[in-house]
């Protein structure tokens, strides 16, 4: 026995749910929020973004045009992730109670 301090939260907290609940359902909403509204949202928009920001001269026309895109798009997106990361906590709670 390895004491219920070493047992993960979810282990300790389960017999208070008495299997009757629906903690699989929203982990596994809480899962899919995070991993499309995060890595996913990161990955597909807002490196691209950071990439083509890297590849100009910050000081030609070129260069402030891409940065007002950037600006608003890459502040656009990270808003998604912040949202998402809430709601996916939000479901992982859920889960436990």
């Amino acid at each position: 026995d390895h004491g219920a301090g070493n047992k993960p939260v979810r282990t300790r907290l389960a017999p208070a749910k008495e299997n009757g609940g629906n903690e699989h359902e929203t982990d596994e909403t809480g899962a899919v929020i995070y991993l499309i509204g995060n890595p996913i949202v990161t990955m597909v928009f807002n490196v691209p973004l950071n990439d083509a920001l890297a590849a100009v001269d910050p000081a030609s026309a070129n260069g402030a045009a891409v940065w007002a895109n950037y600006l608003n798009a890459w502040v656009m997106w990270n808003h998604v992730r912040t949202v998402t990361a809430i709601v996916a906590m939000a479901c992982f709670i859920m889960a436990l109670i």
